[in-house]
């Protein structure tokens, strides 16, 4: 979908696309794609785009840490904090601040088997071999940025990793470089900030970062590009009420509603109260009760309510465009089924087949195919 977009986006901005044949008609900001949910699929869709050459402004995103230059920051702290600890250490090792390809890896393992990763590594350094200097080196490296971590501020840690290692203009040289410099310095703003917290520390913030791991929290990644610039614009459908841009592309049309609150064992809604199910301990069954039924089928609807509401705002922020951009793993047999209700049910479509749908594609899908 973001391949598709791209090439429309690239179509739309390029000379020669007015109908005049001369300049383009749009720019890039005159362009926003929006997503019911972006939550964890902003930031692929924006590196693709970004990938195309069309720079991209995300208000909405997620994997902050699990952005691979962040993780290597992450792994290298972990790697100060305790080296006994064989993945962290490896991972900084392989790293591009450790410059140790697979083939050093297996080498380092093989001086010395049956120990952790770290005894070997030691053990290798003591090679007189040029793995061995470079890993005395290494290990002189980490064991000057162990000292600076007892001695100076967390932010102040990060500040020399970067400057002697020049990994902020390493990542800026890669693919999506602005996106991956800004994380560098997004990591280095949230060290600041913990700076000022009394107790605060290496050790402290690894345990922050794992409790937001283990919790599942998303922290998303800094902006690399500001709103106000020429850029395309990647926000929710809930951020777009009360825009409106020259051209919209909605995408992502096929992400399945959340329907997981209508099968809990207690439901509540606000105008008919708590249902719970019926639990038979003696046969070790659970069941609807005829109140959970009834409260179930209330918030479906008012969920769909909700749903329609949201594709009414999506559908209507465009001033001169309007491009609908969705994919199905089953798109044929789903095809075959909204050209069949059409045939069936004629121009509108039945309360069934509002209330049957999964995505704003259902509804899409079976409103095209009547035409």
């Amino acid at each position: 979908e973001a391949a598709v977009a791209g090439a429309i986006i690239r179509a739309l901005t390029s000379a020669g696309m007015s109908e005049e044949g001369g300049a383009a008609r749009y720019d890039f900001r005159d362009i926003a794609i929006l997503m019911r949910s972006p939550k964890g699929r902003a930031a692929a869709f924006a590196g693709v785009l970004e990938g195309m050459g069309i720079p991209v402004y995300a208000r909405a995103g997620s994997g902050f840490f699990s952005a691979v230059e962040v993780e290597v920051v992450i792994n290298l702290l972990k790697t100060l904090d305790n080296p006994r600890q064989d993945i962290p250490l490896a991972a900084a090792l392989r790293s591009p601040v450790g410059g140790f390809d697979s083939r050093d890896l297996a080498e380092i393992r093989a001086a010395r088997r049956g120990c952790s990763f770290y005894d070997a590594v030691l053990a290798a350094a003591r090679q007189d071999s040029d793995l061995g200097r470079r890993l005395s080196a290494f290990l002189e490296r980490l064991d000057r940025w162990r000292t600076a971590a007892r001695r100076v501020g967390l932010s102040q840690l990060l500040w020399q990793i970067y400057h002697e290692t020049g990994y902020v203009d390493f990542v800026a040289a890669m693919p999506r470089g602005r996106q991956r410099e800004a994380n560098l310095w997004g990591l280095y703003r949230r060290a600041k900030q913990f700076d000022r917290f009394r107790f605060q520390g290496l050790v402290r913030f690894l345990a922050y970062v794992d409790g937001l791991e283990e919790a599942g929290e998303e922290i998303a990644p800094p902006p690399a590009l500001g709103e106000g610039e020429n850029v395309v614009q990647l926000i929710s459908v809930h951020q777009s009420k009360g825009l409106e841009f020259p051209v919209v592309i909605v995408a992502d049309l096929d992400r399945q509603w959340n329907t997981d609150e209508t099968r809990r064992s207690i439901i509540y809604h606000r105008d008919f109260g708590i249902a719970p199910a019926v639990v038979d301990r003696d046969a070790h069954l659970r069941y609807p009760s005829l109140a959970h039924l009834a409260v179930a089928a209330k918030s479906a609807q008012d969920a769909l309510a909700e749903e329609m509401r949201l594709l009414y705002v999506a559908l209507t922020r465009a001033k001169e465009r309007l491009i609908l951009v969705a994919s199905a793993r089953d798109l044929e047999r789903r095809c075959a089924r909204w050209s069949e209700s059409a045939f069936r049910t004629g121009w509108q479509l039945s309360p069934a087949e509002v209330l049957g749908a999964r995505s704003h594609l259902d509804w899409i899908g079976r409103a095209a195919a009547r035409h």
